[in-house]
């Protein structure tokens, strides 16, 4: 199941707290298309694990910050500021 082998990377540490993600690097690996990646995306971030911005670069970039866990206020605010900054 996606959702299951991206929390494993998470958990694994092969993706990193506070990595940016590209959409087309995953589906590429994982070979499936957006629409499951972004729904296991969506659970992850229900989760806390992870952290959905919308593209800023286009539409077929959407960027992920792994988290390992709740975010606090602060550290989101950070997370969003980061992700002007990189854009």
């Amino acid at each position: 199941m996606l959702v299951t082998e991206i929390r494993e990377m998470i958990e694994q540490g092969e993706l990193k707290p506070g990595e940016k993600i590209s959409e087309p690097a995953l589906c590429q690996r994982f070979d499936v298309s957006r629409t499951p990646l972004r729904e296991a995306l969506k659970v992850l971030a229900f989760e806390g694990l992870v952290l959905i911005c919308p593209p800023l670069s286009g539409p077929e970039t959407m960027i992920v910050w792994t988290t390992k866990g709740t975010m606090n206020a602060e550290q989101e605010a950070q997370a969003g500021r980061d992700y002007r900054q990189a854009a």
